[in-house]
Order: C-alpha cells, then structure tokens, then sequence
C-alpha cells in the first residue's frame, strides 16, 4: 500500500498550478508549457515521498538528501 502524500504538498502543487495559469491569463500554450515544466518535478516528489515510509535505511537517507536538495531549490 503507497502512503498518501501530505496536505501541504497537494496544496503546494495546486499553488503552483494556478498561479502558472494565472500568469498567463488567454494563453493556453503557455499555460500547458508551465505545466509540462512542473508536473514531471511533482510526480517525481510524489514518489519520493510515497517510497519512503516502507524504504529501506540507505534508501531512506537517499531519498532525505533528495527532499532536502528539492526544499533548497
């Protein structure tokens, strides 16, 4: 069973989402360019933090550096 991804990053990525779209207000491409930038760095969060309840130690520091670097950028 996969853990459920916290509120504060559902709310984050929605966040994102629109205030994307609300940059460019009328302009469905850009729109949908915003979002291929930004929907492949969430889903990849999504597992990382799926993954680690049930990962193993090492595997658990890995993805911790991981989050850590993503929370920096």
């Amino acid at each position: 069973m996969t853990a459920v991804l916290p509120p504060h990053f559902k709310s984050l990525y929605r966040s994102i989402l629109r205030a994307s779209s609300a940059a460019v207000l009328h302009h469905s491409t850009a729109r949908t360019t915003l979002r291929k930038l930004y929907v492949p760095l969430f889903r990849e969060a999504g597992a990382q933090f799926q993954a680690y309840p049930a990962a193993s130690k090492p595997r658990q520091r890995d993805i911790e550096a991981w989050m850590s670097e993503w929370n920096n950028d």
